[in-house]
């Protein structure tokens, strides 16, 4: 399931580690033979008998697979016995569970990011030379700097960058990974004409981009093809 989280949503870094309970030490060398997850021991530092973590910090049952926020806080729980992972739904359901936790996560932390792209500013499922004008127009009208708190009625998802801000820094990201793309092996196969035709569409957006500080247009411009 690590594989298949890390092919199909890199982006929300959800890591699956395995936890042993106190008593079954002995079968830690079984569990990670031939595997690569990360396992740990539990312990039982105020010496009560049972396991820190599994007995006294969650609602625990055997075999649960416990969901934790970025803060290691329980979210919820996923028990492998009574939904056999054999069963393609019930993995399915479970690898589910884990992307809706670490999306929930990621859009209470950056509200202004499109959790499923960060590139696709108008979260048209597309990556293009309009998700830059989208930045381009909001700076034209606005300014740059700080976004405020995200109103229902918000269409956009200007903070490519992830630090809070709209500024030249997520329009020259956007910009290079549509440059990017465009030379990607692994992209859609298309002619040289049309590269160039994208190419100069690209160029022609970047002359509305008028953005000023004190009478002089921001430097970063100079650089957005690379």
């Amino acid at each position: 399931m690590q594989k298949d989280l890390d092919a199909a949503r890199p982006d929300l870094e959800i890591n699956i580690i395995g936890l042993n309970e106190i008593g079954h030490e002995s079968g830690n060398g079984s569990f990670t033979s031939g595997r690569d997850l990360p396992w740990l021991q539990d312990g039982d530092i105020n010496n009560d008998g049972s396991s820190d973590v599994w007995l006294n910090s969650w609602d625990y049952a055997f075999r649960d697979v416990v969901i934790l926020d970025e803060n290691n806080e329980y979210i919820t729980a996923y028990n492998v016995t009574i939904n056999d992972l054999a069963n393609p739904s019930n993995y399915d359901a479970l690898e589910q569970l884990m992307i809706d936790a670490a999306e929930a996560i990621e859009t209470d932390e950056l509200p202004w990011q499109n959790n499923g792209n960060r590139f696709d500013v108008d979260a048209d499922g597309s990556v293009a030379v309009l998700d830059v004008l989208r930045i381009v127009n909001r700076i034209n009208l606005d300014g740059t700097g700080a976004l405020a708190d995200r109103a229902p009625t918000d269409e956009y998802y200007f903070d490519v960058s992830g630090d809070g801000r709209i500024t030249a820094i997520d329009a020259l990201q956007l910009v290079n990974e549509i440059n990017r793309s465009l030379t990607s092996a692994q992209a859609e196969s298309i002619d040289d004409d049309s590269k160039e035709d994208s190419k100069d569409d690209l160029a022609g957006s970047i002359e509305l981009f008028t953005v000023a500080e004190n009478g002089i247009a921001d430097p970063l411009l100079g650089d957005w093809l690379i």
